[in-house]
């Protein structure tokens, strides 16, 4: 099995490989990033319908993980949502009734990020926010791992034109202690945080303040990477 691969498609979705899910290593989801990686997208196709298809056979937590990886690389490709309401209802039932966000869940809730409708993404956001201090009792990799997904499906509202249920969800997180050790995060959350400042008034200010911060540190893959983010929500809301 090639991890590489894995690993690409993880920073194709703005997701961190080191951050993710447990199943990284499975036959189908070395699949589905080898098809997302080289942008095989009929292939892609294939294994989406594929999934689909076991999962609909046989709705379990793997199933429905893997056909939302799956479908959710495709949709990120072409534009084009697989899931039917069946699929998406089942998400959501399934993340809106979780009583213990363990690992699994936290893995489903990132792969599935791009599928949610916006309200439902802030809805089970929400609740991950207020299951973190349980998450950080269990272990702090698992916390660190929640709030990655959570500024996944932050950087997803923005870039969805829902600024007002993406400085919701920020301000909800922003009463979240995090840890001064999660510099990373506490970056991600500041640069975040700056991105809604300028879609609202087009002031880019506390982005160049990030940018300077990054600059100085010599943290240039992540400078890097925060130019492209901003570069990709300047042009959504110059349309």
């Amino acid at each position: 099995m090639d991890v590489e691969k894995v690993i690409k498609l993880l920073k194709r979705l703005d997701i961190n490989p080191s951050e993710f899910f447990t199943y990284k290593s499975d036959e189908i989801t070395t699949a589905i990033a080898y098809a997302y990686e080289y942008n095989e997208i009929n292939y892609l196709k294939q294994l989406a319908i594929k999934s689909l298809k076991k999962f609909h056979a046989n709705p379990t937590f793997i199933t429905l993980y893997h056909s939302s990886i799956a479908c959710s690389s495709y949709l990120d490709l072409t534009n084009k949502n697989l899931f039917n309401e069946y699929d998406t209802d089942k998400l959501i039932f399934t993340l809106s009734n979780v009583a213990i966000w363990s690992q699994s869940y936290i893995e489903l809730f990132g792969g599935a990020i791009f599928l949610l409708p916006p309200e439902k993404l802030f809805s089970i956001s929400q609740q991950v926010i207020i299951s973190l201090d349980y998450i950080k009792n269990v272990s702090f990799s698992q916390f660190s791992n929640a709030m990655e997904m959570i500024l996944n499906a932050l950087i997803a509202l923005i870039e969805k034109r829902k600024l007002n249920l993406a400085e919701r969800l920020y301000s909800k997180l922003d009463e979240t202690q995090i840890p001064e050790v999660s510099m990373l995060i506490r970056t991600r959350k500041k640069f975040y945080h700056a991105l809604i400042i300028f879609c609202k008034s087009q002031n880019r200010k506390e982005i160049d303040t990030v940018f300077e911060i990054l600059e100085s540190l010599n943290m240039t893959r992540i400078l890097k990477d925060y130019q492209f983010a901003f570069n990709k929500v300047n042009t959504i809301y110059s349309d």
